[in-house]
């Protein structure tokens, strides 16, 4: 088969598409790999009157186009990096506060023994009438430490290639 040559999109005057295609032999056979590569024009930065100067001086020179990409990567790694960090510091609270509501539903399971639908806690004004009640329920936790968990690996996008192979 013929290599398919790349292929230029301008989608508006402010950014572009460039997707380009091979062949390529694994162990299965030939299979077709496709790439996507989004690009934004320096120039609509420079329009931009609230867009960072000591930033549009790193990013210009060149062919006028910024790859976006790399830069969706690291913004996104940031994120993660963040969030990893707020997990760190607030793991002693959270476990405190896991372990007493666990404490506090296994209490009332112990006492009720299964008769009840589900558990609320009210609050209760100064005059004895009800103000609020939320429902009460442990699994909120499981599923924050089901994302943790599995959520525990992201790191470093910049590193990785996503494929559907």
């Amino acid at each position: 088969m013929q290599p398919r040559r790349n292929t230029f999109v301008q989608v508006n005057d402010r950014g572009s598409i460039t997707l380009g295609g091979r062949w390529v032999d694994t162990e299965n056979g030939e299979r077709r790999t496709e790439r996507a590569f989004l690009y934004l024009k320096v120039d609509t930065l420079a329009k931009d009157g609230k867009f960072k100067r000591s930033v549009l001086e790193e990013v210009s020179g060149g062919d006028g186009k910024l790859l976006l990409k790399p830069l969706v990567r690291d913004y996104v790694t940031g994120l993660i990096r963040v969030q990893q960090r707020v997990r760190t510091e607030l793991r002693s609270l959270l476990s405190e506060d896991d372990a007493l509501l666990e404490s506090l539903v296994e209490r009332f399971r112990i006492v009720d023994r299964g008769g009840a639908l589900g558990l609320n806690a009210v609050a209760q004004r100064g005059d004895g009438t009800y103000a609020d009640k939320i429902g009460v329920s442990t699994s909120f936790i499981e599923r924050r430490r089901l994302l943790e968990q599995k959520n525990s690996g992201a790191g470093d996008l910049g590193k990785l290639v996503v494929t559907s192979e």
